[in-house]
């Protein structure tokens, strides 16, 4: 069986229109079924459903309508996903505009609020991600400590050298 593309599974997402009782006893056979399914409710978050009304609304565990979006997402290209991205962006931007000003004059549960809201924006948006740092360390023994100091020591002794000896040249009076 040929994949379908999104477009294709949004057809024919939106030829489902099912009440709770027909989606509980609704048997998904063939994994275009799945993502069907799965596309369906994506269309349904990004429409503003939250899982537990898609839950209430279809008859079907949060579990598996989460299971059924994620594996959506896993198929989906990216311009679908940097679309939902943006609609969640949106709306955590007018959630954040919302608490700010109670947060501003010290409200601890607006504070709270916008916490929160911001830790979510910043996952969107992977700020929070683990920076990754490159480190080589090197171990010096002491016969090469000892021999990195005879070399500085030397540099001293050749720059002062050559001090005294520029010193001594601008002393001198040409005869």
């Amino acid at each position: 069986m040929e994949t379908l593309t999104y477009e294709e599974a949004t057809a024919e997402a939106a030829k489902l229109n099912y009440t709770p009782t027909e989606w509980k006893n609704y048997t998904v056979r063939t994994e275009n079924e799945r993502y069907i399914l799965g596309v369906l409710i994506l269309q349904k978050v990004l429409n503003g459903k939250s899982l537990r009304t898609i839950e209430r609304d279809m008859g079907i565990p949060r579990a598996t309508v989460a299971r059924y979006r994620d594996k959506a997402l896993t198929r989906i290209e990216a311009p679908i996903i940097e679309h939902a991205r943006t609609v969640e962006l949106d709306r955590l931007d007018m959630l954040i505009e919302a608490v700010w000003d109670n947060a501003m004059t010290g409200d601890k549960d607006a504070i709270a609020s916008y916490v929160k809201l911001s830790d979510k924006r910043a996952a969107l948006l992977g700020l929070n991600k683990p920076i990754e740092i490159s480190q080589t360390v090197t171990e010096i023994t002491p016969q090469e400590r000892e021999l990195q100091d005879l070399l500085a020591q030397a540099e001293r002794d050749a720059k002062m050298e050559e001090a005294k000896l520029n010193e001594t040249q601008s002393t001198e009076v040409p005869s």
